[in-house]
């Protein structure tokens, strides 16, 4: 009897314990029995079975082993052997799951493939899926690999919720960890809006907006029409009735497009019509307003008229080889276009417009625009012409021409420049705040600059004067002539009671600060009066005919405003003795004596500088003489020269 070829038989292997195989082959037509022969790595021999059955269970340590089945005939003899087949034992070890994917599955109809990283699977391995204790049985593990696995779940078997996946390999050693995976119900989302409704064909649009209800995180969103899919990218899913995206209509056809949206686990939403998509084409040109302007520091603004502008259209203004981008600020595109350059962009000279729809849509203007040179800045006058060291002068008003936004003001003297806050009320006027504080003394020109180039100047036409003066300032020596005017004690003046004399005053002066801003000088001197009178005098109520002489020495307090020239103001204040004599004749008798009696005096005047050294000082004053009998008062009148030493 003629046995089928052994080698036919379809052998093969399985290990449901550690170190259990079982051998199955295809059963052999006319086969008594089989024998089973089992050899290890190196070729021994280790095993024999002979058996009536298709299968047979071997118990094996871990190792690589080689099997093959032989069929028996009546006779008990063996036919040929099938091909060695390699077994793989294992020892049974925790497997070591680390991660799943995907993590989140939408219920649908039908399995879903789930791929599991990790290390130590053996072949065998199972996966039981669990939910609150509750076992929903196992995974269908597809394929096997000592760091993967490859299975598959049916959704539509089991309800929402979260889930953990246990894994066990062969002989019952589970993993130490559990994968979580989460199934979700499917939701169909809902469009409302879009706030792009029509686009052009040479540009990608950012920043769109599209309202609905239901969406969620991995939705994917397409422009649809028959023949042409465009695919959204940065899809922003905001909230659930809310999200952003970008476009991109590069080359897309022109036409109406639906917007689809489709939410993870397959169910989508439509917006018919969403957006309308239109091919640039050429711009035309019909006019630009103002077509010349003046080169200045103000933002130059233009309106161009014509069809066929996009909001993406393009504007330049050409000088040669220069090209200035404009910037577009708002109009009733297509029919016309708002445009804005910053100050100081153009300089003088003639423009060509360029207008672009894409670089394949290009229309040059040659000279659309003129612009012509800016008038020279003029200064006239500033209203204030002086001030201290320690002052900061608010509001000084300028007057001038063509003063324009954007340009500095300095104080420029001795190599110093001192900036001036300037606000530009109108091309004529202009106010300035100078910080003159801790400035050096001395003339300064007001300066203009404009783009770090002079632009104006005035020349010398503000002074820096010093708050305080050295200590000690200088000594002055003077002298003059005083008349003194005698107020008897009657109530009748007698303007013929007057006494003349010299006077000679020293003083050493002191600057000082306690009436500042007004800078001030303080003198200490000592005031010598030498004076005689022969006229007679009415210094007594009876009618009588007398002399009266007066000389007087003392020591006055000056108080001068060192405004220093041409003019100061002075007060004056002192106190001193009066040496006296007098002799007086009547028809009944004659009498005559001498007398030394204290006096105080206070006055005030103006002081006249020569050639900024030699004062002539000119002060009236009221003096007291306090005798011992009766006060004796008169008005004064001084005119003083001199000489001031020091400085």
């Amino acid at each position: 009897m003629l046995l089928g070829a052994a080698a036919n038989a379809q052998v093969s292997t399985s290990q449901t314990q550690p170190g259990q195989v079982t051998v199955t082959w295809s059963r052999v037509e006319g086969a008594v029995s089989y024998q089973v022969a089992v050899r290890d790595w190196v070729g021994d021999t280790i095993s024999t079975a002979a058996t009536t059955q298709t299968a047979v269970s071997l118990r094996l340590s871990p190792g690589t082993y080689y099997v093959r089945v032989a069929a028996i005939d009546l006779f008990g003899k063996p036919a040929s052997y099938s091909p060695w087949r390699q077994i793989q034992v294992y020892r049974s070890v925790p497997p070591r799951p680390t991660s799943v994917e995907p993590r989140l599955l939408y219920r649908r109809t039908g399995s879903r493939e789930l791929l599991v990283s990790g290390s130590d699977f053996l072949p065998g391995v199972r996966c039981q899926i669990t939910n609150g204790g509750r076992s929903f049985g196992d995974a269908t593990v597809e394929e096997t690999a000592p760091d993967g696995l490859r299975m598959r779940i049916d959704t539509s078997a089991l309800p929402a919720g979260r889930y953990s996946l246990r894994l066990v390999n062969p002989g019952g050693s589970p993993a130490a960890k559990e994968l979580s995976l989460t199934l979700v119900n499917r939701t169909r989302p809902s469009l409302e809006s879009m706030s792009l409704a029509t686009g052009y064909n040479d540009q990608a649009y950012r920043g769109v907006t599209i309202g609905g209800r239901g969406f969620r995180r991995g939705i994917r969103l397409a422009l649809r029409r028959p023949g042409t899919r465009i695919e959204a990218y940065r899809i922003a899913v905001e909230s659930r009735d809310r999200m952003i995206a970008t476009f991109d209509l590069t080359g897309a056809p022109a036409g109406r497009y639906d917007l689809v949206a489709t939410n993870p686990g397959g169910l989508s939403a439509r917006l018919r019509s969403a957006l309308t998509v239109r091919a640039i084409g050429a711009p035309r040109f019909a006019s630009m307003s103002p077509s010349v302007v003046t080169a200045g520091r103000r933002p130059y603004g233009f309106t161009v008229r014509g069809s066929g502008f996009i909001p993406a259209t393009v504007f330049l203004l050409k000088n040669g080889n220069i090209l200035l981008p404009a910037t577009l600020v708002g109009s009733p595109l297509p029919a016309a276009a708002r445009l804005a350059l910053p100050p100081g962009a153009l300089a003088p000279g003639r423009y060509d417009l360029v207008i672009e729809n894409g670089l394949a849509f290009q229309v040059v203007v040659p000279g659309a625009l003129t612009v012509r040179p800016e008038p020279a800045t003029e200064l006239e006058a500033l209203s204030a012409r002086s001030g201290t060291d320690a002052q900061l002068l608010r509001g000084v008003r300028l007057s001038g021409r063509n003063l324009r936004h954007g340009e500095r003001f300095y104080l420029q003297g001795g190599g110093t420049l001192i900036p001036v806050a300037a606000t530009i009320v109108s091309p004529s006027r202009a106010l300035l705040d100078m910080d003159l504080r801790g400035k050096a003394d001395g003339l300064y020109g007001l300066v203009v600059y404009e783009d770090g180039r002079p632009a104006g100047s005035l020349p010398g036409g503000f002074t820096v004067l010093p708050r305080t003066k050295p200590v000690p300032s200088f000594i002055s020596i003077s002298g003059g002539w005083t008349s003194m005017i005698l107020l008897p004690t009657g109530s009748q003046t007698d303007l013929g009671n007057s006494l003349e004399g010299g006077d000679l005053v020293v003083a050493l002066s002191l600057g000082n600060r306690f009436l500042a801003p007004i800078p001030v000088v303080r003198q200490l001197g000592l005031d010598i009066d030498v004076g005689y009178n022969g006229l007679s005098a009415s210094v007594a109520a009876a009618q009588s005919s007398g002399e009266l002489g007066l000389w007087h020495v003392g020591t006055d307090l000056f108080y001068k405003t060192d405004f220093r020239f041409p003019v100061n103001l002075i007060a004056r204040g002192g106190w001193g003795l009066v040496l006296s004599d007098f002799s007086e004749s009547s028809p009944i008798a004659a009498a005559s004596g001498t007398s030394t009696d204290l006096y105080v005096d206070a006055g005030g005047g103006i002081e006249l500088l020569i050639a900024g050294a030699v004062p002539i000082e000119l002060t009236a004053g009221y003096q007291r003489v306090l005798y011992a009998g009766a006060n004796l008062d008169s008005l004064n009148l001084t005119l003083q020269a001199g000489i001031e030493v020091g400085g």
